[in-house]
């Protein structure tokens, strides 16, 4: 992404999901996208804004939310803002588009929401979680800020407990 674009054609249409962790520099690429597309075409961005959240006070204190806010300071010093999906519209505007429609999602995590509908995602949502975050965690961690494998894993263990509470109602914004 980070290398210059070069199609015999503009596109209609660019889509871009879950690449957060991909981003250097957010801006740059915007400005890619829309020079890439044909006039009248969309760009669409689907990413977490993290650190994670609670619709109530819920996640303070626990090894969730000290494990998201450490991931995100971990990645921003790999040059990398986790916090930037929360600034997208505004970026987007910057570069040129118009007309942009931001809409945020808000994703339980486990199964605490009220409604079927929410249950289920926050259903399919924790499976995710759980099996990303040893892979999320393990080599920043190690790598950037030096943690030794098992306290890596403890931490983990510590968090996907914390995942599967219901009490703690937690939440992706995407």
């Amino acid at each position: 992404m980070d290398d210059e674009w070069v199609y015999p054609f503009p596109f209609s249409y660019v889509h871009g999901r879950l690449l957060a962790f991909a981003f250097t520099d957010p801006i740059a690429i915007f400005r890619k996208a829309f020079n890439a597309l044909e006039p009248g075409g969309w760009f669409e961005m689907q990413d977490p804004a993290a650190p994670l959240r609670s619709i109530d006070d819920t996640i303070e204190g626990t090894t969730m939310i000290k494990a998201s806010r450490l991931l995100v300071d971990t990645c921003i010093k790999r040059g990398i803002d986790l916090t930037s999906a929360a600034r997208y519209k505004a970026m987007m505007e910057e570069v040129g588009f118009i007309d942009v429609n931001e809409i945020i999602f808000e994703w339980p995590i486990g199964t605490w929401a009220k409604s079927k509908y929410h249950k289920t995602i926050g259903a399919w949502f924790l499976k995710d979680m759980v099996m990303a975050m040893e892979g999320l965690m393990m080599g920043l961690f190690t790598r950037v800020l030096g943690m030794k494998p098992d306290e890596v894993k403890k931490m983990v263990e510590d968090v996907n407990r914390d995942l599967y509470d219901k009490n703690i109602h937690s939440y992706q914004a995407l």
